[in-house]
């Protein structure tokens, strides 16, 4: 279990900080420290190493800047914070210069977010692969499709569970494949009809978009399988959406944990959100990203009730994003034995 060192003469700061960590860093063991001094002590007596510390700038006594000076001394790998109400740019100048992140208060989430994944990435930079991905190798398709046999069977369980009754919900993974947008979009809406997608954002050492896509009729067959309505609607009502919401956050979830697991690393989700659009404007994050991009493609099947409805599941991702994916694999590759 990671331990992680809040430091401010605040109690009431120390309980708003601890509120936002526990929420981007479940699990982890939160020590506090009312100032710099009680921090280096308590630091001194930490069993194992310190994961993360943040500190507050103004204290009385020894201030942000010498207590992360100290603290680093002490746990060489902890990743190191200012958590700062000082806005002025010298301070963060100098902080930077030092090697410590930077934290305005109120704490931002996403800006908490992306520091422990900016130190995760530095604990577990990508290993080295060539660019660019222009296509996979029978033992990184294996991987891949392996991984994701593996997530999409974990949330065939949960969504079975959910639906409860004998309403068994299967899942597959018959292909996988690198394409690119605009030939997934082609495949999904061939006459170029709006499709119902999931899209999470995901993010740390590997990082992208994943979607799950369906066409119109076939979300609203999935949400009322979920929901158990048979009112006719033209367009998704808001607890079918919510029940599409859902049934993305399962699968993309578990595949993304599962990639976690399997590479020995810390990959974080944003909340799903379900829109309804052109394949092409999905896919290309309304155009932020190029038609000719690739992505990983996964062309999922659900079975409910003897009717079969086809998913797509796809995580878009830069070059390099694609990059450090191969380059996790063949790592993993590595460490498999030869017969």
């Amino acid at each position: 279990m990671a331990k992680i060192l809040l430091v401010d003469d605040s109690r009431v700061m120390l309980k708003v900080i601890r509120r936002a960590v526990c929420e981007v860093r479940p699990g982890d063991e939160i020590v506090m420290a009312s100032s710099g001094e009680e921090a280096i002590e308590l630091a001194g007596r930490l069993e194992g190493e310190l994961a993360a510390a943040l500190i507050d700038y103004n204290m009385g006594g020894m201030n942000g800047i010498e207590c992360a000076d100290r603290l680093r001394a002490m746990h060489p790998t902890a990743g190191l914070a200012l958590c700062t109400a000082n806005a002025q740019n010298a301070v963060a100048e100098r902080a930077r210069g030092l090697g410590l992140g930077v934290l305005h208060k109120p704490v931002d989430e996403q800006k908490l977010r992306e520091l422990f994944d900016g130190w995760q990435s530095a604990a577990n930079p990508a290993p080295a692969a060539s660019l660019p991905v222009t296509e996979l190798t029978d033992d990184q398709a294996d991987v891949l499709k392996e991984a994701f046999n593996i997530g999409v069977g974990q949330s065939a369980a949960a969504l079975t569970r959910l639906i409860g009754g004998d309403r068994e919900i299967q899942l597959s993974v018959p292909a996988i494949e690198l394409t690119t947008i605009a030939e997934l979009a082609r495949r999904v809406s061939p006459g170029g009809a709006d499709v119902c997608a999931v899209m999470q954002r995901y993010h740390g050492p590997i990082q992208g978009k994943a979607h799950l896509l369906y066409s119109a009729a076939e979300s609203l067959e999935l949400a009322r399988e979920l929901i158990g309505t048979d009112t006719a609607v033209e367009q998704l009502s808001e607890m079918e959406s919510d029940a599409l919401r859902e049934i993305g956050n399962i699968v993309l979830n578990a595949c993304v944990s599962t990639f976690g697991n399997m590479f020995e690393i810390e990959i974080h989700s944003d909340v799903p959100h379900v829109v309804t659009d052109s394949a092409m404007a999905v896919l290309t994050d309304f155009g932020a990203r190029s038609e000719d991009e690739q992505l990983l493609y996964l062309r999922m099947d659900f079975n409910l009730r003897d009717r079969d409805l086809q998913g797509h599941l796809s995580f878009t991702m830069g070059e390099q994003e694609l990059a450090d994916l191969m380059g996790y694999i063949d790592r993993f590759l590595d460490g498999v034995p030869d017969d």
